[in-house]
């Protein structure tokens, strides 16, 4: 009964973390993201910045192919009934969430050592990508931390 007590506790905490999907800002971010690759890849035809420009799409839709992922690792973590959720499982997705975060360190790196970009569209959307990738990166912290609570409570269960 008091395993019981402690799943459904566990189960509510990640119900309302913001782990989910459904009501998550990750799925504001990916469209946010979506639209800035569209105004990205109108500059690519007529700009003279065009391998930036290439290179910042590209980022782009690498961002969020991993967010893509990211929500169908969820829907599989959601999917797997109480009783089979491991620490592992977890554990996965805080690495999947580290994995994420690194690339976009990389492409913060990337866009602060570009040097030779002529127009100011360029310069632009590269500044609003930057500032894209630093509040992915706290929103991934964020739920790193909310994974991370659900790990600690799914061991005291497993204690018990």
């Amino acid at each position: 009964m008091k395993k019981a007590i402690i799943t459904l506790v566990a189960l509510a905490v990640f119900m309302s973390s913001g782990v989910f999907a459904i009501e998550n800002s990750f799925l504001d971010m990916r469209s946010e993201l979506f639209a800035e690759s569209k105004k990205i890849k109108e500059l690519l035809g007529k700009s003279k910045d065009s391998v930036a420009i290439s290179s910042m799409w590209d980022t782009c839709l690498i961002t969020i192919s991993q967010i893509d992922a990211y929500f169908n690792m969820l829907g599989l973590f959601n999917s797997v009934p109480e009783k089979y959720l491991s620490q592992e499982s977890a554990d996965y997705l805080i690495k999947w969430m580290t994995e994420i975060r690194k690339t976009n360190e990389l492409n913060i790196k990337m866009l602060g050592q570009t040097s030779s970009i002529v127009e100011s569209a360029t310069q632009s959307r590269m500044r609003v990508l930057k500032d894209f990738f630093l509040r992915l990166n706290a929103r991934i912290d964020s739920e790193v931390a909310n994974v991370n609570t659900i790990k600690m409570s799914m061991k005291k269960n497993a204690a018990n």
